[in-house]
């Protein structure tokens, strides 16, 4: 990978990183506060959901920079690093294009995200409800820039994989993020195991999906960049899987212990891995 690759890779996988927290924020908010109730002390839920809000109004804040920053980077590679500061070129890339044109959905979804979570922020009213349906917004126009451009196929499968990263490994993040209290962290897992493995199941199966629509044949996976790419995101997915399963075995109480923590953060380390890899694999031309 060149230089430009490198950027919009890096770009691209801080994207993905502040959407799977916002789908995590909301699925905190949705499930495991409720869920994890009768576990809480009382007043904790209240505050535990002001603190996921801005969790997820810092990741939408994220996502619109990154959003920016990739019309900045489309520019340095059309125009080099010294012409891509111009307001003509950001104009020309950003406006006139037609990569501007799918590009500028995206940076109206971050804008309304970013809105949404700050009017859930402070209390409003239907304010959860809109975050939820920016997210989902945000994975769309997400993927209609890319491998998945000009497919509505693949443009749902790529939504799905993104909300199912989101719901797993967005949630795990939002909880140690959350609180840094043992016990409080220790009911929220107990109640995540449900939402983790239907999330899990989804992220599998559009990823499968998208995997048999992008390769011609088997053989791809092992002799073309895009598959040995390929192979490396799987692998470290599966790692993220094991430590979960492990976790699960430890939160319901067939482990003793007090916790697997260095297993949880051994599994988030895994996880953002595998955000990287996934930007550095849409940069990559599939067969």
């Amino acid at each position: 990978m060149d230089a430009v690759a490198t950027l919009e890779a890096a770009v691209k996988a801080a994207q993905y990183a502040a959407l799977l927290l916002g789908v995590g924020a909301c699925a905190v908010h949705w499930r495991l506060l409720r869920a994890a109730s009768g576990d809480l002390a009382p007043g904790r839920i209240e505050r535990l959901d002001r603190s996921a809000a801005a969790i997820g109004l810092a990741a939408a804040a994220l996502a619109l920079a990154a959003a920016a920053a990739r019309a900045w980077v489309q520019a340095v590679s059309a125009f080099g690093l010294s012409g891509s500061w111009s307001a003509q070129a950001l104009r020309t890339v950003a406006i006139e294009s037609r990569w501007g044109g799918r590009w500028q959905w995206q940076a109206v979804a971050a804008i309304v995200n970013l809105a949404a979570w700050s009017w859930t922020r402070r209390g409003g009213t239907w304010g959860w409800p809109m975050v939820a349906l920016s997210g989902v917004g945000c994975s769309v126009a997400l993927a209609l820039l890319g491998h998945a451009s000009g497919h509505p196929l693949r443009v749902g499968l790529h939504t799905l994989h993104m909300l199912g990263a989101g719901a797993w490994v967005g949630t795990l993040v939002t909880v140690l993020l959350l609180t840094p209290d043992v016990d409080e962290r220790r009911a929220l897992f107990c109640v995540f195991a449900p939402l983790a493995l239907a999330s899990a199941a989804l992220l599998a199966g559009a990823g499968i999906a998208m995997s048999c629509s992008y390769l011609g044949r088997v053989s791809d996976l092992w002799t073309t960049t895009y598959g040995e790419r390929l192979l490396t995101k799987v692998g470290l997915a599966c790692g993220v899987g094991l430590c979960g399963f492990v976790n699960w075995r430890t939160f319901r109480g067939a482990v003793p212990g007090s916790g697997p923590w260095r297993v949880v953060l051994t599994e988030t380390a895994l996880a953002t891995a595998v955000v990287v890899m996934t930007g550095v694999l849409t940069e990559t031309a599939h067969p």
